[in-house]
């Protein structure tokens, strides 16, 4: 773990699954010089055996989130967007039904 003026990073790892290890590092690049802050997040997983892989990324409902190029962007007219990209760009990403409806605007 590190915090600075000009970035914060997390580290963290789960070993509470059955032959799979998962990492996640979080940075926080803090906007310097004009430019724009954002964050990266890099999950690793290893382990043993074929297995399937979900990424979920829970979205408020006014993100109107849209898939482009392997990328999906949220679009929120007041700005604050996300790109969320996987690096592995043989996987692709898809859109699901919100499972609180009612949650909805």
């Amino acid at each position: 773990m590190g915090f600075t003026d000009a970035v914060d990073f997390v580290d963290g790892e789960f070993q509470g699954y059955k032959e799979l290890f998962q990492r996640r590092q979080v940075v926080f690049l803090k906007p310097v010089a004009g430019l724009p802050d954002y964050w990266l997040v890099h999950d690793e997983l290893t382990g043993t055996g074929d297995r399937k892989l979900d990424l979920n990324f829970h979205l408020s409902p006014d993100a109107n989130p849209k898939v482009e190029n392997g990328s999906v962007y949220t679009t929120y007219p007041t700005g604050g967007n996300a790109m969320i990209r996987l690096v592995d760009q043989s996987a692709q990403p898809q859109l699901l039904t919100p499972i609180f409806p009612c949650l909805q605007t």
